[in-house]
């Protein structure tokens, strides 16, 4: 008998507002920790636990992401749940 798997929900978006403060804590970490140079997708993953492509959905806010995802991208800038909470939809 095969076991079924529970399935994410992969519905949140960030708002606009939302992207608006990911970007801006990516750029302030940028300025402090990598001497002003963007980081790749590759390292913004690795920062966060997760897969380039994701990462880039997120900062694309055309696919929907589980609330996990979004509270590592957060957590990885250092950005307090209260962000969170406020940026998703």
């Amino acid at each position: 008998m095969k076991s079924q798997q529970r399935s994410r929900r992969r519905g949140v978006m960030l708002t606009p507002q939302g992207l608006q403060k990911l970007q801006d804590a990516k750029s302030k970490s940028e300025s402090s920790e990598n001497f002003d140079k963007h980081y790749t997708r590759e390292v913004l993953g690795f920062r966060m636990g997760l897969d380039r492509d994701t990462v880039a959905k997120v900062f694309a806010c055309e696919v929907g992401v589980d609330r996990q995802t979004l509270k590592y991208c957060f957590q990885a800038l250092f950005l307090d749940q209260e962000h969170q909470r406020q940026v998703a939809s």
